[in-house]
């Protein structure tokens, strides 16, 4: 499979769809982006095909655009966005992809019983997720369908041992900034 999607790939940047980032050792294609205007492009049909939702959460706080239908939504904030409270999770029942991506500088607080809302989410995206007490909240455990979770660069230091309720859990990305005082509790429900 990765043959093929090299090939792929690399007839997509002979047709200039598609830049090279970086080169591996081999050759081969290590990381790639896309022009703007194909980017525009992409992310117009993907919505109008209902693929993929891109939002702010000022956006969602203010219309009602495909609700009920929307299964990957992916919350990119602007300017002006401060934190996730207020999202009205529970009118995307068919949610199965859930990315939000919040600046460093800022912070995203979700509440205690938000994630019993995702109960069909596959991919939980979580970047600079933050809680006050620094835990995975508990009821992340209900999410009996997460194959992904990612709580990048997040101030987690404490994952609860619900977790090990994620029977279909595949990929867990606690890739956080390390510093001499910061230690990382997992519980060995693995």
């Amino acid at each position: 499979m990765d043959d093929v999607g090299d090939r792929y790939l690399r007839k997509l940047v002979q047709r200039c769809m598609v830049l090279v980032g970086k080169r591996g050792s081999r050759g081969r294609i290590k990381t790639c982006r896309i022009h703007d205007l194909m980017q525009d492009f992409c992310v117009s049909k993907a919505q109008e095909e209902n693929f993929l939702h891109f939002t702010n959460i000022l956006f969602m706080k203010q219309c009602e655009v495909q609700i009920g239908k929307v299964q990957r939504l992916a919350i990119i904030p602007k300017s002006g966005d401060d934190d996730i409270k207020g999202v009205k999770f529970n009118e995307y029942p068919y949610l199965r992809s859930l990315l939000h991506f919040m600046p460093s500088q800022n912070y995203s607080e979700f509440k205690e019983s938000c994630f019993k809302k995702f109960k069909l989410v596959r991919v939980l995206y979580l970047e600079n997720f933050n809680k006050d007490n620094k835990e995975l909240p508990k009821d992340i455990g209900c999410l009996i369908h997460l194959r992904y979770l990612s709580l990048k660069d997040s101030n987690i230091n404490k994952v609860p041992s619900s977790i090990g309720n994620l029977r279909c859990m595949e990929t867990i990305d606690l890739r956080i900034h390390l510093d001499d005082s910061y230690v990382l509790i997992v519980p060995n429900v693995l």
